[in-house]
């Protein structure tokens, strides 16, 4: 019995050793209504998000409560007020997506957590 038990324990722990982590640099693109589209790229240690819209410059903005549960992940970025650190956040919008190996896909919330988009993006490999 004790080794079925050893043996559950090693394939749990090296399954867990495996799952994917939200970290380094992703590059992405999507859309918020129907006519806002939109490119980043965030960086997950610095915290930060280049993103750059149709109508705007590229700006770096700040990436905030960022959250990975299992393959879940969620990250906050004010668009409207543009804020550059998360003390300077009114009213941001929330990424929630999936996380593949290599790959997050989800969806876009306005501040109101009403859906207005969608979002995808691949982890940068240097």
């Amino acid at each position: 019995m004790s080794r079925i038990l050893h043996f559950c324990l090693a394939v749990c722990f090296g399954v867990l050793a495996c799952a994917p982590s939200f970290k380094g640099i992703f590059e992405g693109s999507g859309q918020i209504d129907s006519d806002r589209f939109f490119l980043f790229t965030l960086d997950i240690a610095k915290r930060t998000a280049t993103w750059q819209e149709s109508d705007h410059g590229q700006e770096m903005l700040a990436l905030c409560d960022i959250v990975q549960n299992e393959g879940a992940v969620s990250f906050s970025i004010d668009l409207d007020s543009r804020a550059k650190t998360c003390e300077e956040m009114k009213s941001p919008y929330r990424f929630q997506g999936t996380l593949g190996r290599d790959v997050v896909t989800g969806e876009v919330s306005d501040p109101n957590g009403r859906v207005v988009g969608r979002f995808r993006a691949l982890r940068h490999h240097e």
